[in-house]
Formats: C-alpha cells, sequence, structure tokens
C-alpha cells in the first residue's frame, strides 16, 4: 500500500488512540507520519519516489527494480527509525503540544468579498475574526496594491474558521455560498498521486460534480502563493474543504481518486468507502507503472555532467562514505523539493556517480531512493508531513527537532547496509 493512503486510514486510529491515553493527537501524529514514510521503502509501490526510480534503472540499466528490490535496506532503515521513534523520538515532541490546543481546527485559505455597503475591511478585524490577510486583489486577476478597502476586492485569508463565520464576524461577504442542505457537510480530502483533479482549478469540483459540491477552501500550501484561487491549480498532496451531501462527496472522493481526511461534522467511519479508494488508489499506482514516466528522465545528459563533479568530490572513498554523501545530497534537496520531483533528479545522476567511480549502480540507487523519502526535516518535504500538519497543530520547526536525529539514522544504517549487500 502506498504510504499516503496508510496514513490517511491510520490517522483516526491513531487520533482514538491519542484521546484514550488522554494526550493530544499531536503525541501520535507526526511519529505516525514519520513511520509511514519509513514503512515507503520497503516495496515498489510504497512510495511514487521507488517506481521513479525503477523506471530510471529499466531506461539505464535495461531492467526495473523488482517489487522487493528495496526490502532489504528498507527494513533495516524503518526498523532502526521505529525504534528510535518508540524509546526517544517522540519525547522531542513540544511540551506545549500536550494542551487542548489540538483541538483546533486546521488551518485553511479561502476568499471573501469586501461589500458594495460601506463596510470597510482593516487587518485588525480580521484578526478578531481569527483571519489573516494573505493579499487582496481588484478581481481575480489584478492584486489590489494600494488597499483592502474599496468595495469589490477580494481578500485572500489564512483562518482556522470556515468561510462563513469570518465574514459574519467582520461584516464582509463570503465568495461561496454555504449549503444548507440536511445532508451537508465539510469533509477535508488530500489529492492522491493519479487524482483526476490534479492541473485542474479548483471550479472544476462544481464541473465534475454537477452543481452538487463546492470547494469552500483549500490547505495551507497556497497560502505563500498569495495568488487569487482561480489562477491556482492543484496539486498531489494538496488538501480541499469540499462542501455539499455526504452521498455526493462520498461519490466524488472515489470518482476523483481522492483520500478523506476528516470531516468537520461528526460523522461515523465507513470502512467499505475506505477500502474502495484504497483499491482505486492502488489502481492508479498500477497505471503509473505501466506509463514508466519516461517523459520525465529526458534530462540524464544534464544529471551526467552535475555527476562528474560529484563523483570527481567522492573518488577514493570508502563505499560507505560515497552512499552516505548520495543519500545526503538526496536528502538536502528533498526538503526544497518534493520527493517525486528529488527523485526524478537524482536518479539519473546517482547511476552516473556509481560508473565513474566503479560501483553498484543499485546500491547508489537504492541511496537515492532512501534519501528521496526521508525528509523529515520540514512538514513541505513529503506529503505525509503536510497531512498532520493542522490536526496536530504542529510548528514548521518541530519536524526538525524531532527529525533531525532520526535522518542521521536513516543515512548511517542505509550505507552501512547498502555498503555490505
Amino acid at each position: 500500500m502506498n504510504n499516503i493512503a496508510a496514513l490517511v486510514i491510520t490517522m483516526p486510529i491513531a487520533s482514538e488512540i491519542a484521546r484514550d491515553s488522554r494526550l493530544p493527537p499531536a503525541a501520535t501524529l507526526m511519529p505516525l507520519a514519520f513511520a509511514t514514510i519509513l514503512g515507503g521503502m520497503t516495496t515498489l509501490i510504497g512510495t511514487p519516489a521507488n517506481l521513479i526510480l525503477s523506471s530510471v534503472r529499466e531506461q539505464e540499466l535495461g531492467e526495473p527494480f523488482g517489487f522487493f528490490s528495496m526490502t532489504t535496506v528498507g527494513v533495516a532503515v524503518t526498523g532502526a527509525g521505529i525504534v528510535h521513534l518508540a524509546l526517544i523520538g517522540w519525547r522531542l515532541l513540544p511540551i506545549r503540544m500536550r494542551t487542548d490546543r489540538q483541538a483546533r481546527a486546521p488551518w485553511r485559505v479561502f476568499e471573501i468579498a469586501v461589500p458594495h455597503d460601506g463596510t470597510i475591511p482593516t487587518t485588525a478585524s480580521l484578526r478578531a475574526a481569527g483571519a489573516r490577510l494573505l493579499a487582496a486583489f481588484h478581481t481575480t486577476e489584478r492584486p489590489a496594491i494600494d488597499t483592502i478597502q474599496h468595495a469589490g476586492n477580494r481578500l485572500l485569508l489564512l483562518s482556522r474558521s470556515n468561510p462563513w463565520d469570518v465574514a459574519q464576524a467582520t461584516g464582509l461577504e463570503a465568495v461561496t455560498q454555504r449549503n444548507e442542505a440536511d445532508d451537508a457537510v465539510t469533509a477535508r480530502v488530500a489529492v492522491a498521486h493519479g487524482s483526476l483533479l490534479i492541473g485542474a482549478g479548483y471550479d472544476e469540483v462544481r464541473t465534475r460534480s454537477q452543481e452538487q459540491l463546492e470547494v469552500v477552501a483549500v490547505g495551507p500550501r497556497v497560502a505563500r502563493e498569495r495568488k487569487p484561487l482561480v489562477r491556482m491549480r492543484i496539486r498531489a498532496g494538496d488538501q480541499l474543504y469540499v462542501r455539499g451531501g455526504k452521498d455526493d462527496i462520498a461519490r466524488f472522493i472515489a470518482g476523483a481518486r481522492l483520500l478523506e481526511i476528516d470531516r468537520l461534522d461528526t460523522m461515523p467511519v465507513n470502512r467499505t468507502k475506505a477500502i474502495a479508494i484504497v483499491a482505486i488508489f492502488a489502481a492508479a499506482i498500477v497505471g503509473i507503472v505501466a506509463f514508466r514516466l519516461s517523459p520525465a528522465l529526458a534530462f540524464v545528459g544534464a544529471a551526467a555532467l552535475a555527476a562528474q563533479w560529484l563523483g570527481g568530490v567522492l573518488a577514493g572513498q570508502p563505499l560507505f562514505f560515497v552512499l552516505a554523501a548520495l543519500c545526503s545530497v538526496t536528502l538536502l534537496l528533498s526538503i526544497f523539493l518534493n520527493n517525486v520531483a528529488t527523485a526524478i533528479i537524482m536518479g539519473p545522476m546517482a547511476i552516473a556517480v556509481a560508473h565513474l567511480l566503479g560501483v553498484s549502480p543499485d546500491a547508489a540507487l537504492l541511496a537515492v531512493l532512501v534519501g528521496a523519502t526521508s525528509d523529515f526535516l520540514t512538514p513541505i518535504g513529503h506529503q505525509n508531513n503536510l497531512l498532520v500538519m493542522g490536526s496536530g497543530g504542529y510548528k514548521f520547526t518541530d519536524y526538525a527537532r524531532i527529525g533531525a536525529p532520526l535522518v542521521i539514522i536513516v543515512v548511517m544504517i542505509s550505507a552501512a547496509v547498502l555498503s555490505m549487500s
């Protein structure tokens, strides 16, 4: 099973265990996210980066990875990582997380409009309503660089509250109408790899659901881009807040290959639907394998040039050091890119370095695989880190606090196992 699907399925269980133990969800969610990331290293379909590196191997060496080619190093790294999380890692979580703050709603981004009735918004009034102003726009296309007080302007806000409560508290107008039907709910969903919505605009949800559903807010990932939502495009790992009838939402989630995280209305978990979603997601993974992702690997020549420099730096070094360096470089790159993009860049380079130094290309590729999957330092390096950020109430720096020792363990264990294989 893919590690994103595994996390979405187990998050409610971990939260319930925390509540039964009189602990906040933050005590279990980050360790759970890290554990699912580690587990994704053990099989070919554990994470999309594994599939990409398998395609690199097929293009360069003639054959893809087998289903269990990475299991030896994956099990060793996963075992060491879980021992660390169970004995030491969880103790590094900040004490402030052991409070009732975890019950707060997750952060979300949405737009509201300045009305024509003379209401004048201010940053102070927005803060009083629990919202933070990210940007203002005269229209959906042109930034309002002078003031937010013009009637008709749209304000891009970050808040834990829903758009309608913020609009009511400030006297502004919600851009989306609230569905007040008896069965209407708001579901927070994650966009899985292979989802039909990737690359589409947020209004595509309304179109594809035949006007039954609407995206009323999105996850905090878009906050740093500060663009009108109509100009944004959906990416894998994004969070969407979709409102509509509960049956309409369930059908749309299955058809669009989304993963439901939770609902803002208390609803019982439907295990049959969860199994159906996982089955659809597994089918998407099989499709990725069949497609091979060959167009994304067209820049092998550029990677070879970079590999010449890296090979010169590592020339004459022990195999353990070479593999640890490849894993570390990949891991550092994944801090700024997601794990898929990192695998695309580092895969051809690892094979080129292996040929230059006369070491096993498989060992080099597996070192890259571990590094691309092991960003425990930031919430943006891996989708699983981002999925638990809101529910756990974590800050950006919390990830490095528990993740830095884990990164060292992962690099050392993987380099040791691969150098002996």
